[in-house]
């Protein structure tokens, strides 16, 4: 049988495909060995809520288990699971590598020329895992945090996810939610906008952020944010840079949002 290998994937942003190399499956559709990363499984926890984290785990666990029983109990596995054989089969892991999206997904099988053992299987780890590529920096999960921490400490100053009616502000065409709003001599707002989101969300921001700049004209607005890889992220980059220098609001970097409490503090404004 033709031997090829996989590459397990760990899923960190469905909705943009987001994901680290963490394991690998060498096979021939009868001999299988496979191994994972430690390392970025451990890192992944600070990423990824806890139940997905076990989730992982215990397929991590799984999958060890089966290609070690595999090689093994081969006839004793094919009596008994027959799911087993196919877990580790060329067929299988293609159908998994696209229909598994969620949470873990396995790369389209590349065949390669190399005996089943362990040398080539550490060769192939030390190459497409890489384990010096452990994520330390993942802008989505601290972005989502900074804000879930930020917002309470502002609660003297600010509202939090304030509903802003036309009945307030009768030029404004439907209801507008911002994460903090307050007031001094005039209303002052901030918005957290997480530009690695999908496109069309930060459509819908982008125009209410602008509905209320429009109506409110006197009031103090803060944009923060944090610059999404032009790479990975090309059209929202162009949408980042048009809204940084846009005349909605003051742009701040999620680094620097406590200038946010520095100006209620300085100019003492209250929840409205």
């Amino acid at each position: 049988m033709t031997t090829f290998y996989s590459v397990l994937y760990a899923i960190l942003t469905p909705e943009t495909a987001e994901k680290i190399s963490l394991g690998i499956l060498l096979s021939d559709g009868d001999k299988s060995m496979f191994r994972y990363s430690r390392s970025k499984f451990s890192a992944l926890k600070e990423f990824i809520p806890d139940e997905q984290h076990r989730f992982i785990r215990n397929y991590l666990h799984s999958m060890h288990g089966i290609t070690e029983n595999y090689n093994i109990h081969k006839s004793k596995l094919f009596d008994e699971k027959e799911i087993v054989p196919a877990a580790v089969s060329e067929s299988y892991v293609e159908y998994l590598s696209r229909y598994n999206q969620n949470v873990l997904t396995f790369g389209k099988p590349v065949n390669v020329n190399v005996p089943i053992n362990e040398s080539s299987l550490s060769n192939l780890f030390r190459v497409l895992i890489n384990e010096k590529e452990i994520p330390t920096k993942y802008t989505k999960h601290k972005f989502q945090q900074i804000k879930k921490e930020f917002i309470p400490k502002v609660s003297i100053y600010y509202n939090s996810e304030r509903e802003v009616l036309p009945e307030e502000y009768p030029g404004l065409i439907i209801p507008v939610k911002i994460d903090l709003f307050g007031k001094n001599e005039q209303p002052v707002f901030a918005q957290f906008v997480d530009f690695e989101r999908p496109i069309n969300h930060i459509k819908n921001e982008f125009y209410d952020l602008k509905q209320l700049q429009e109506v409110i004209k006197m009031g103090k607005g803060f944009i923060i944010s944090t610059e999404p890889g032009e790479n990975k992220y090309s059209i929202q980059h162009t949408a980042w840079e048009a809204i940084r220098k846009s005349k909605i609001g003051e742009y701040i970097d999620i680094s620097e949002v406590e200038k946010v409490k520095v100006y209620a503090e300085a100019h003492g404004v209250m929840p409205f």
